[in-house]
């Protein structure tokens, strides 16, 4: 093995980790698995294998295989028989345990909580809490209980093509239930011996109302919040001017908040250096003020995966092993998801910001040798230029599967947001200090506003540079793969000069192409007709190529469903028109019965019944007419006529495909209409 011995165990443990979330297997089947890897490892040993030897790199892989498999696999709640995920709660008295307060939407606040009980019964797991934001709750804190009268729901999975899938997104965190708040419904029990660190959460919380006391306007609150405490509160309009301007990772407490951090807490105890044993003594300190600020800003997941990577790297700059920094990038992933939490694995922040330092650690190094000035000014331009362009080679593939999106200025927003957020983070410590104490000095909180208005007002400039951001990007697995793919032979060229890396780099881009060619052209040459699911909505959408037409009397419902599938498709044109009753799509006839239930009753046959709006009719009855081969029912209609309906369909044998149940109906035609 090379001087990086934790990569194939890193490597081992992801592939266990996705595989079991692949198979969902059993206890017992994980637990055979895990021990047989031991064994061929242990095998290897005995049998005299050398550590650089490909036998021996195996038996690391497969027996971290098994470990990542058993691992996730003990983490699934279908093996915890107090998992509430086993119950029905509808109507029921559910008691809970705050844990932390969760950045809000638009319209409800959101707390992650734990089970305690149902109805009286033992349960256990987290589980989201939404209550709506005309509710007074600012009393509650961490540790307390609530004792809910409602319903456990689980969260709706994705229903239509290239759907944000809402359900998968709460499971990477843990969650697999949400309990919806009505006003009356519930009792706070506050708790009054709260955990040390539940009593961090509660000082977290005060922070958070103290910057709303503070003097800021809201806008500037709600900024100065998601950039020091990670209490992401944006709205929605602001949000996405970030995103578009590419500096999106500048609101996640995260890495370069924990670069910023370390390196301003390091200036400040730099003269401890001068002490015997100061490097040691400045380490170690740096490293504990930055976890003690990890705890203070919510301990979430990408501020504690940065914090152990720093941490790692801290050590090994003491130990002098600076240049075995891929090694200890891997033992982060180790760490992480072998002792703390395997699901992290599929979050799109821990790949992001895992692809972006692997990234800088392979990439920085060379390509910062072609930048031609190395002192002054433009040293520290082309250093901010270089890590900005290394970044981006790792995380582009991923940025381009989850947002479909590619901002061509994001050099410039580094340039410009990255050394003002130091000032905004430096500055804003104080202002949460002062903030504590509730009292503010003037100048201290115009200069901070000052600061806060000229961010929002570069972000603003940049996201609305339409001719700058390139969208709608359609970019799948296979291509994502690919993509990783090429990334990685590349860094091992890189990194041990091999020419067989650049060579399979250059393949899988050549593959690439070759696939995105190829899907363009299936695309372009076929014809769906879809049935999406909207609650209280009704719609057809007919893709004809790279062109869809999308038929709705209320399209501004649908809007982001049509990009979302737009996107994934790569549609290059979209139409809206009004909602009709009769289709012609390809060779079949779709016949849509809306509210009104009104329908050829003679000389009409359809081969695909629409029901919308829950018209009133004798379902048998326009069956008998009709002689439909299927019947659907979109998100317009009522539960009730939903049972009534099915039971009709079951007993004329015509196959019923409810949208709200089975996702939205598509079909491809061979015949453009």
């Amino acid at each position: 093995m090379d001087s990086s011995p934790a990569l194939l165990p890193a490597a081992g443990l992801c592939l266990g980790i996705w595989f079991a979330e692949e198979v969902q297997p059993e206890p017992l089947t994980a637990g055979l698995l895990c021990a047989v890897s031991i064994v061929l490892l242990y095998g290897s040993l005995l049998a005299g294998r050398h550590l650089s030897s490909p036998a021996y790199g195996f038996a690391v892989i497969s027996a971290f295989f098994g470990f990542g498999f058993m691992r996730l696999t003990l983490a699934l709640p279908q093996h915890y028989p107090l998992h509430y995920a086993h119950q029905n709660a509808e109507n029921e008295r559910i008691d809970v345990r705050l844990l932390e307060l969760l950045s809000p939407t638009e319209t409800a606040i959101r707390w992650k909580a734990t089970a305690v009980s149902i109805s009286g019964k033992p349960v256990t797991g987290d589980l989201l809490l939404q209550i709506p934001d005309s509710l007074e709750i600012k009393s509650w804190l961490p540790a307390d209980r609530i004792s809910i009268f409602g319903t456990l729901t689980r969260p709706a999975r994705n229903l239509n093509p290239y759907a944000f899938n809402y359900a998968a997104y709460l499971k990477n965190q843990g969650v697999y239930g949400i309990i919806y708040v009505k006003p009356g419904m519930y009792r706070h029990q506050p708790e009054k011996y709260p955990s040390l660190w539940e009593r961090i959460r509660r000082l977290r919380i005060t922070l958070i109302k103290a910057l709303e006391n503070s003097g800021l306007e809201p806008a500037e609150t709600q900024l100065a919040q998601s950039l020091l405490l990670g209490y992401r509160a944006l709205d929605t309009d602001r949000y996405k001017h970030f995103q578009d301007a590419g500096a999106a990772h500048v609101l996640a407490v995260s890495g370069l908040h924990v670069g910023i951090l370390s390196t301003l807490i390091g200036w400040l105890l730099w003269p401890l250096r001068r002490l015997t044993f100061g490097r040691v003594i400045h380490g170690v300190l740096v490293v504990a003020l930055l976890w003690s600020y990890v705890l203070l800003a919510g301990a979430g997941p990408a501020i504690v995966r940065a914090a152990v990577l720093f941490t790692l790297l801290t050590y090994a700059v003491l130990q002098g092993k600076a240049g075995q920094s891929v090694h200890f990038w891997a033992m982060a992933i180790l760490i992480l998801l072998g002792i703390i939490e395997p699901r992290w694995l599929f979050q799109a922040g821990f790949q992001l910001s895992f692809a972006a330092v692997w990234s800088i650690l392979v990439f920085y190094p060379k390509v910062y040798q072609l930048w031609p000035y190395k002192k002054g000014f433009w040293a520290y331009f082309g250093q901010l230029n270089c890590l900005g362009i290394s970044a981006q080679i790792g995380v582009l593939p991923l940025s381009l599967y989850y947002f479909h999106q590619f901002p061509l200025h994001f050099l410039i927003s580094n340039l410009v947001l990255v050394p003002a957020l130091g000032l905004v983070l430096g500055w804003g410590y104080i202002i949460l200090i002062f903030s504590f104490f509730d009292r503010i000095p003037t100048l201290i909180l115009a200069g901070y506003r000052l600061v806060l208005g000229t961010i929002y007002g570069i972000t603003e400039t940049l996201g609305t540079m339409d001719a700058f951001i390139i969208t709608g990007i359609s970019w799948g697995s296979v291509a994502l793969m690919l993509s990783l793919f090429a990334i990685l032979f590349f860094s091992g060229w890189l990194r041990i000069g091999r020419i067989n890396g650049i060579t399979l780099g250059f393949c899988c881009l050549v593959l690439l192409e070759g696939y995105l060619v190829r899907e363009t052209a299936t695309v372009s040459q076929t014809v769906s007709w879809i049935v999406p699911h909207r609650i209280g909505e009704s719609c057809v959408w007919l893709r004809s190529g790279l062109n869809l037409t999308v038929y709705s009397n209320r399209p501004e419902a649908v809007t982001t469903l049509v990009d979302q599938y737009a996107t994934g498709k790569g549609v290059q044109s979209v139409r809206y028109l009004p909602l009709g009753n009769f289709y012609t799509i390809g060779s079949s006839r779709l016949l849509r019965i809306d509210a009104s239930g009104c329908y050829p009753k003679t000389n009409y046959t359809a081969d695909v019944l629409l029901l919308s709006e829950s018209p009133r009719i004798h379902l048998g009855l326009a069956i008998t007419r009709l002689n439909p081969k299927l019947v659907i029912a979109d998100g317009s209609n009522y539960r009730s006529d939903l049972i009534r309906w099915e039971k009709t369909c079951q007993e004329y044998g015509v196959p019923f495909h409810v949208t709200a149940q089975k996702g939205a109906y598509q079909q491809e035609v061979s015949q453009i209409p």
